[in-house]
């Protein structure tokens, strides 16, 4: 068995841990699991700030890695925990880090194959992509309709760069990263207006209009760079 086939089959094996895990546990894993334990996690936040920050990154990137369901979950309890700010910019780097880590993984074992029966058939499409690589990626991480881990593997079919790929995610998942822990910080004021909580919540005009726009104009930045090439 080559080293390759070796690290697939363990990387699936991870996967289906992960999975079964989540199924088993999934009645236990939502909000209120969360909110009761609310006292005890904030005390240790707070004694325990840096290693407590440390900790959240790190696990934010495992479950990226593993692609492990209600990952916006733990996003929620982000904003919860750490605020709007300092909790979307650790939940931002968090999934940053555990996409590049599943994005190398992901080219160096499907972009060979991708390039080869694919792109062999797309050549305008792969051209348009090198002159717009980074572009391209933003857009697809702006873009709310597409599951991230899709959008990774997406990037890594394509033989995206490693470092536009990283630009790319921290810069174009920020603005949802940080509408999400905006609504985690407020969790206690929405339950307590008898406003039914969900992910629902995101779709509000002040939080989805800005997205749209940001999402629009860097389609036409791309369309007008094309055109003036």
């Amino acid at each position: 068995m080559s080293l390759k086939s070796f690290f697939l089959i363990l990387f699936v094996i991870l996967l289906i841990v992960s999975f079964i895990f989540f199924f088993n546990m999934k009645e236990n894993l939502n909000l209120n699991i969360v909110l009761n334990y609310y006292d005890q996690v904030n005390n240790y936040i707070e004694s325990n700030f840096v290693k407590s920050v440390l900790i959240f990154i790190v696990s934010y990137a495992i479950l990226v890695i593993l692609n492990f369901p209600l990952v916006s979950l733990l996003s929620l309890s982000g904003g919860l925990f750490f605020g709007t700010v300092v909790g979307g910019l650790i939940v931002t780097i968090g999934a940053t880090l555990g996409s590049l880590i599943f994005f190398v993984f992901a080219k160096y074992f499907f972009y060979d194959f991708f390039k080869t029966k694919i792109l062999h058939y797309l050549s305008k499409f792969e051209n348009f992509f090198k002159k717009n690589e980074f572009s391209f990626l933003f857009i697809l991480r702006l873009f709310p309709g597409i599951p991230f881990v899709i959008q990774t593997l997406i990037a890594s079919s394509l033989g995206a760069n490693n470092m536009k790929f990283l630009l790319a995610t921290f810069l174009g998942i920020m603005p949802i990263t940080f509408i999400i822990t905006n609504i985690g910080s407020n969790i206690h004021q929405i339950l307590a207006s008898g406003e039914e909580f969900g992910f629902h919540l995101i779709y509000q005009p002040q939080y989805i209009i800005p997205i749209i726009m940001l999402l629009s104009l860097s389609i036409i930045g791309v369309f007008f760079k094309n055109k003036l090439n």
